[in-house]
């Protein structure tokens, strides 16, 4: 891997690039800050992941982006701990369609962000019981 970047008294500072050995740009890096943001690519050089650290524990928005751009995940981070919830993207879609937290509880979202459904959701399958929201009623299941 080849890297072009500017040092300053011993440190990289600013914007540095990582080329894989066929010369594509493979990764990027932000040392402006005491928080380093890190940019991954696809083969074709759409942006594929955007994840930032501070002290080497992640912290603010992370997203995972589909091939064509649009946001496939989204992750909010502080102090190494995922705040809030996961939100889970179609692939050309700008609107999340569930969200997941760190106790791995899934709810599936309508257009509005309006909880449709949601249950435990564990090595890819539902778990436990599942409340489904529908006309102001709930259904269990």
């Amino acid at each position: 891997m080849k890297s072009k970047g500017t040092w300053k008294d011993g440190s990289k500072i600013g914007l540095w690039e990582n080329y894989n050995n066929s010369g594509q740009l493979e990764n990027e890096t932000d040392y402006d800050s005491n928080i380093k943001v890190y940019f991954y690519y696809y083969s074709s050089g759409s942006l594929k992941e955007k994840q930032s650290f501070k002290e080497a524990k992640p912290i603010n928005n992370w997203y995972l982006f589909n091939i064509n751009g649009t946001i496939k995940e989204e992750s909010f981070y502080k102090d190494d701990v995922v705040l809030n919830k996961k939100y889970l993207y179609a692939k050309n879609s700008k609107i999340p369609y569930a969200r997941i937290d760190a106790d791995n509880i899934l709810e599936y979202l309508d257009a509005d962000r309006k909880v449709l459904s949601r249950g435990k959701f564990i090595n890819g399958k539902a778990e436990d019981i599942w409340i489904f929201f529908t006309n102001n009623s709930i259904d269990k299941k």
